[in-house]
């Protein structure tokens, strides 16, 4: 074991370094599995199983790592097989269903975009949220066709709202960096979806993680041009994780930055988490960006929020994550409303922290 641990980790060392590829700095990273014959399997097919396991649980522990095989993970590979079934079967049976969370304008209090969230009814176990399934889904492939049915059923919603309201809000969805790799077809599919709907462009936007952005591979950059290009707004999400360069939000048709919860979280609390939002929204202004603050939970949060100019929030505190009939009757309630219904201007009394 200690001769296979320390060729192992030779050569992650030796994979770590760079090398030059065609005059360009390169870095790469790799995962390792490790099985002991006889001790793991006496036949090439059970071994080869068994490493495969091992394998997969060194990509879920981060890059650069190694993971001999255990047999306990036979139980967690036969539940992900599983699940992986199910879940390729949720599109055709129709079990995935979409929740909106409204974001409200700090200074008018209308609800100017809606976020759509993936739900799983599993037949099961219930209600799961994207956390217990989406990194599967990447992982098999299936976030492709599973986006493709996010981003129909959110546009026709869209255009839906857009019927009885005089000033329907922005309707955004979440795209992987799996999807955005998948240039042409993620292209094809929003270009036939508004065609087919009829969803005018400015009235769709796509939410892309921080750290996607900073993947910087050629493919990612290209479809977040293409989809400015053709109208629909990019919000960068989770804003403030992965230090992204100035330089490349300028460059890409980015018109929104969502600061990270996990900064709103200390408001108040913690200066450096403060004085990180503070900046953050400085940047974005100079910049001519919008800023939606996440996970407001509390009062005291919002009211420190509107004090340092942030545009938006979404969380808890403004409204919970709900089905589209509930946000359509707090859509027309809304058309004038300025603060009067679940959105506290006083920064004074602090609400409960619900983790969500």
């Amino acid at each position: 074991m200690r001769v296979c641990a320390h060729v192992a980790g030779a050569i992650l060392r030796a994979l770590s370094l760079p090398f030059d590829l065609e005059g360009q700095e390169v870095f790469i990273s790799a995962s390792i599995g490790i099985v002991s014959f006889p001790e793991d399997g006496a036949l090439a097919e059970d071994l080869v199983r068994h490493v495969d396991t091992a394998l997969y649980h060194a990509k879920e522990q981060g890059r650069s790592q190694f993971v001999f095989y255990k047999a306990h993970m036979n139980a967690a590979a036969e539940e992900r097989v599983r699940l992986e079934g199910q879940l390729r079967r949720a599109l055709e049976n129709n079990e995935f269903e979409l929740h909106y969370q409204a974001c409200k304008d700090l200074h008018t209090g209308h609800i100017t975009s809606v976020e759509a969230l993936l739900r799983w009814r599993h037949p099961e176990q219930g209600l799961l949220y994207p956390e217990e399934f989406l990194t599967l889904a990447e992982e098999t492939g299936l976030i492709v066709p599973i986006g493709e049915w996010v981003l129909r059923t959110a546009a026709k919603q869209a255009v839906a709202w857009g019927r009885c309201q005089d000033d329907p809000p922005l309707v955004a969805v979440n795209l992987s960096h799996i999807q955005l790799r998948h240039r042409e077809q993620l292209i094809e599919t929003v270009l036939e979806v508004l065609e087919q709907t009829g969803l005018e462009p400015n009235r769709l936007g796509f939410e892309v993680s921080e750290r996607t952005l900073m993947e910087n591979e050629q493919e990612i950059t290209q479809s977040l041009v293409e989809l400015g290009q053709k109208g629909v707004q990019v919000l960068i999400d989770d804003f403030g994780t992965g230090y992204s360069s100035l330089k490349k939000l300028r460059t890409l048709p980015v018109k929104t930055l969502k600061i990270d919860r996990s900064f709103v979280r200390e408001l108040g609390d913690d200066q450096n988490d403060a004085s990180i939002a503070e900046t953050i929204i400085g940047m974005a202004c100079s910049l001519q960006l919008q800023v939606v603050a996440e996970g407001v939970e509390t009062a005291e949060q919002l009211g420190l929020l509107q004090q340092r100019g942030c545009h938006a929030a979404q969380g808890f505190l403004i409204h919970r994550p709900e089905p589209a009939a509930a946000l359509e009757k707090r859509l027309s309630a809304h058309t004038s409303d300025r603060f009067r219904s679940g959105f506290p201007q006083s920064p004074g009394a602090v609400g409960t922290v619900i983790n969500g």
